[in-house]
C-alpha cells in the first residue's frame, strides 16, 4: 500500500501493516490520514457510548425478569450470576448503566442524537423523571463540553462555578 494514495486503509496502518512516515508524506495524504485517524476516534467512542447504555438496557431486563434465577443450580444470586459471566462490571456500575438507560435512551432515540456517557452520568443527577427536564439536559450535554457542562450542574446544585472559585487554578 502506498501511504500517499488517498484512499489509505487505515486499519492497515494502526494494525503496523503498512509501513508509513507522516513526516515523508505530503501535506494532503497527512490531512487524510489525521482526518480518518480523527474521524474513526469519535466513531469508536460514540460506539462504547451506545454499548454502555445497551448494557444498562440488557442489566435492566435481568433485574426486571429475574434472569439471574435461571441461569443454572450453582447460580444462587445475582452477584453470582456477575460472577459466572466474568463481565470486568461490578454491580454499582451495572446499575448506574441501568439508571441511564432508563432515563436517557427513549429520549436519545427518539432525538437521534448520541451525548458521550461520561455527560450522561454527569446530568443524570439533575433529572427527576420530568421530560422536559431531560430534554433541557440532553440540550446542554449535546451543547456544551464538559467542563462548561459540570459548571452547569453545580450552579443548578447552588454551588460555585469554577470560573467564580477564589481559589487559583
Amino acid at each position: 500500500l502506498n501511504p500517499e494514495d488517498p484512499d489509505i486503509n487505515l486499519e492497515a496502518m494502526v494494525r503496523g501493516e503498512v509501513s508509513m512516515d507522516l513526516k515523508h508524506m505530503s501535506a494532503e495524504a497527512r490531512g487524510v490520514v489525521v482526518h480518518k485517524v480523527s474521524t474513526r476516534l469519535v466513531q469508536e467512542a460514540n460506539a462504547q457510548d451506545i454499548a454502555w447504555l445497551k448494557l444498562g438496557l440488557y442489566w435492566r431486563f435481568v433485574m426486571a425478569n429475574k434472569v439471574y434465577k435461571f441461569a443454572g443450580p450453582h447460580i444462587r444470586s445475582v452477584n453470582d450470576f456477575i460472577k459466572e459471566l466474568d463481565l470486568g462490571i461490578k454491580r454499582r456500575e451495572l446499575q448506574n448503566y441501568a439508571k441511564l438507560a432508563g432515563i436517557f435512551t427513549r429520549t436519545l432515540r427518539e432525538r437521534q442524537v448520541q451525548v458521550p456517557i461520561r455527560k450522561l452520568l454527569k446530568i443524570s443527577q439533575m433529572i427527576k423523571e420530568d421530560e422536559g427536564q431531560i430534554n433541557e439536559w440532553v440540550d446542554k450535554a449535546i451543547a456544551l463540553p464538559m467542563a462548561a457542562l459540570e459548571d452547569e450542574v453545580r450552579e443548578a446544585k447552588g454551588l460555585p462555578t469554577r470560573d467564580t472559585c477564589s481559589h487559583p487554578e
